[in-house]
């Protein structure tokens, strides 16, 4: 279980970089093979190169953590306008849609109403002008109330043809409303916090996922070989040299260089250091002085 939350972080990364490649290509969509791969690996390295900065400062290479800093912001600029620019394109549009269909239908409502007028005065000159039989004034106003229907029944199909309008950017008009402000800022700040929230998502899950398996990694127990179990036994065991009981232990111990150096070999590792890792660092100590110092700390 331990590993599922690490893992689960780099599976959301990963799903993550690939929506925002996905976006880079249709930014970059109908450019050179050269441009669509630049995109990607800008993406790509905006995801990871932030590790790799964590990385060297931690080693304290800052040098090499200043220079791929400058590199990190460099590849932000050229990936960000992908970002922003496809959703960008996508709520214009949707909003440039749900405005033209609503020009257009209030100009086939102003042919409509205009027409409709002419109607309504043929329809009172056409019987005047048949009173007195059908004579040539008669057939005039006749046809000329023909086709002035015609076209009314024309424009009253297009109406009726004319599906309800899109809504459009709703979010963007409901933020526009409660900050006092215009569609187009709403807008605007809401496509660069994608961005940003995007790129933001994408550099903790992964950070996560390395700092958590790496504090996995390291504070598992080690390994230790049977001829150190066989060794230690021996110390333990040795009845011409037995270890004194806690209180024996000197108090001055307390000050010596490998208690401060096992309790921050502890801070650092997230458990104790084992003997043969305390041997390994103070080879001139004995074995049983560095078992009681490190059973001190």
């Amino acid at each position: 279980m331990k590993y599922v939350a690490p893992f689960t972080a780099l599976v959301c990364a990963l799903g993550l970089l690939g929506l925002q490649v996905v976006g880079g290509l249709e930014y970059t969509a109908g450019g050179t093979l050269y441009t669509q791969a630049s995109m990607i690996a800008a993406m790509v390295a905006v995801a990871v190169m932030p590790l790799m900065i964590e990385w060297a400062w931690h080693h304290k290479a800052k040098g090499a953590a200043a220079a791929m800093s400058v590199a990190l912001v460099a590849f932000l600029a050229y990936s960000l306008p992908a970002t922003t620019g496809r959703t960008g394109e996508a709520k214009e549009a949707k909003a440039n849609t749900a405005g033209k269909a609503l020009e257009d239908k209030a100009r086939v409502q102003a042919d409509y109403d205009a027409t409709k007028k002419l109607v309504d005065e043929s329809n009172k000159w056409q019987p005047k002008a048949c009173a007195g039989g059908v004579g040539k004034d008669c057939k005039s106003a006749t046809f000329i109330l023909n086709q002035r229907q015609a076209s009314l029944e024309k424009l009253a199909k297009q109406l009726e043809g004319f599906q309800a309008a899109p809504p459009g950017d709703l979010g963007s008009s409901l933020w526009a409303s409660v900050l006092r402000t215009d569609e187009e800022t709403v807008r605007n700040g809401s496509i660069l916090a994608y961005a940003l929230g995007l790129e933001a998502g994408i550099f903790g899950l992964m950070w996560f996922f390395g700092r958590r398996l790496r504090a996995i990694t390291e504070t598992a127990p080690g390994k230790i070989t049977d001829e150190e179990i066989k060794e230690l036994k021996k110390v333990i065991s040795n009845d011409t040299d037995p270890l004194p009981p806690t209180k024996a232990i000197v108090p001055d111990v307390t000050g010596s260089n490998i208690v401060p150096w096992a309790q921050a070999f502890r801070s650092e590792h997230g458990r104790a250091p084992r003997l043969d890792e305390v041997q390994a660092a103070f080879p001139e100590v004995a074995r049983t002085t560095a078992y009681r110092r490190l059973k001190a700390a």
